[in-house]
Order: C-alpha cells, then structure tokens, then sequence
C-alpha cells in the first residue's frame, strides 16, 4: 500500500519537549528518509529514535523495498499513530539508491538526512546541525558511535571542514549527511546503476559541484556494526561497485585517488594483503598507513576491531 504525505499538524502549532506551544512554521521542515528491506524488529528501533527528536518540525519517510516480512503491517500501523511519518512501498525490490531517490522525492523537507534501518539516531541530531542553519557547505555531518560486539565505540574523526582533497582518496564522510534537498535534485540523488558505493559516489559529486563539507563536534549517530548484520563491503556486489566508482570518477580521482581507492576496496572487504603489495602501494604517509591497516585487518580482523576501537 502506497501513502502519501500528510501535511503535519493542520493548525500549525505543535508542543515543544517541555510541553511549551511554539510555532513550527517558523522552523525549517527536515525529512528523515529511512530505506528498510525485510529488517522489521531493526528497524523497529531506527524509527523509535526518529521519533524522539528534540526538533520539532520533522517528518519521517519510511520507503520498504519489497519487504516480505510484516514491515508493511507494521508501518500502516505506525503511521495510524504519527502522523508525520508516512512511508512508500515498492512491491518488488529496485534496490537501496531508487528507494532512497523516492524518499527524496517524496520529501517536502528544506533539508532531507538520511537513516539506515540497522542504526540509530540520538535525540538531539536533527536539533545540532540546525545549529548551523543556514547551511553554507555542501552539506553536514557528524561524528558517529559504532555498535560492536564489544560495545559502543566513539569514532577518532576530528570536527571542522572536510576538504575535497580528501574525499577524493577515501569516504570520510561515512553513510549518512545532513544536506538541503535542492543540492541532491541539482546533481541528480543516488545512481542507481552503481553496485556498491553510492553514498561516497553521492558525497563527492555535491562536494565537487558544492564545494567543502563539514563535521559537527557532536557525537548523534550510532551505526550498527556487529556480526549479525550483514554488509555490502563484504558482499560480492562489492568489488564491482569499486570498479565501477573508479571508472566513472577516473579524470577526476587522479593517480593518488585511484591508489588510494584500491586500498580502499581492499580494506573494506577485509581482503588479505601481502607486503609486498603494502610496499608497492607504500606511496606516501597516507598510503603506507592504509597499506599496513588493510594488511592487519585482512589477517587478523577480530584483533584489529578490537586495536581500533581503542
């Protein structure tokens, strides 16, 4: 069954945490997109911290990719009960990116973040990067917790600008961004061709067009990162969404982005490397670094989650 979007809150007036009447027509409206497949008990917990948002003025775009489990029972439920979360279904899948460019386009929001079914969001989220409204970089993110099996691990990334020369050699961006929904339209979403890779393929064509991105100080997104949940960096879709990311970034990578981008793909599927492959590819401080982790973690992957979450 297919929803469309209800205006939220008829009268516009809503009631702030404390309980005090604001109007919300004077805040900027933000669409959380969330894409689930089949997950419904994960994503259970994604929405609830959706839904518990210190900023008022959201709404909540759910697009189920085919699910064959009760996640289209239980969404028809939950939108009976919020009224500003509505979802989309697809009744056969077409994939992450053409789930995620619907949510985009059924947005109303001025600004549009995404959400992955498996994660979670803190309270105060959407409220910190509206601390930066109006937003002057291609778009925001923030530092991000990882749920392991061990427990919860903070990420070493440091706050301040993220540089072009730097999203050019690796993803430092991560899986989520906080960006103006005109910006995504203007360079067209998610390529849906791609096989892997179209969060960072995303993120460097707004910085490209956009210019430098940047990293709020707060830590408000929690990424699930234990052993039950499977991942496309391991997956055999993978490989190809590197080549294919290579191939249409080329002119634009260079050789220091091409090398590091094979680093890159070897790193993430934890593929094993040998020396002598970290020496050939031992080109700089930065590459020397990401030969050595692509080395360690390809050899002893339980050990190295455990050394980098120090």
């Amino acid at each position: 069954m297919n929803n469309s979007i209800e205006q939220r809150h008829a009268n516009g007036v809503s009631k702030s945490r404390t309980g005090k009447k604001i109007e919300i027509n004077s805040l900027p409206l933000v669409s959380i997109y969330v894409v689930t497949k089949n997950r419904c008990e994960m994503l259970r917990s994604a929405l609830h911290s959706a839904l518990q948002q210190t900023y008022d003025n959201i709404e909540i775009i759910v697009v189920d990719d085919g699910s064959t489990d009760g996640t289209e029972t239980y969404l028809n439920a939950k939108i009976k009960q919020h009224p500003h979360v509505t979802f989309y279904r697809f009744r056969d899948s077409r994939g992450a990116p053409a789930a995620r460019n619907k949510a985009i386009e059924l947005a109303r929001g001025d600004y549009v973040t995404g959400l992955d079914d498996d994660d979670e969001l803190l309270p105060s989220h959407i409220e910190s990067f509206m601390k930066h409204h109006p937003v002057e970089v291609a778009f925001l993110t923030c530092k991000y917790a990882y749920r392991r099996d061990s427990g919860l691990v903070r990420s070493h990334r440091k706050a301040g600008p993220i540089r072009f020369e730097e999203i050019r050699c690796r993803n430092v961006v991560g899986n989520q961004v906080f960006v103006e929904r005109q910006k995504i339209l203007a360079v067209d979403g998610f390529d849906e061709s791609l096989k892997g890779w179209q969060d960072y393929d995303l993120w460097l064509r707004l910085m490209e067009r956009f210019g430098d991105a940047y990293r709020t100080d707060a830590v408000t997104y929690i990424v699930d990162q234990s052993r039950s949940v499977p991942r496309i960096t391991s997956s055999s879709n993978a490989y190809e969404g590197y080549r294919q990311f290579v191939r249409k970034h080329e002119g634009v990578l260079g050789k220091k982005g091409l090398a590091h981008q094979a680093l890159n793909d070897l790193y993430n599927r934890g593929v094993r490397v040998s020396l002598i492959k970290v020496l050939r590819y031992a080109r700089d401080m930065k590459t020397t670094k990401r030969a050595i982790s692509a080395w360690f973690k390809g050899r002893w992957p339980s050990l190295y989650s455990r050394i980098e979450g120090l």
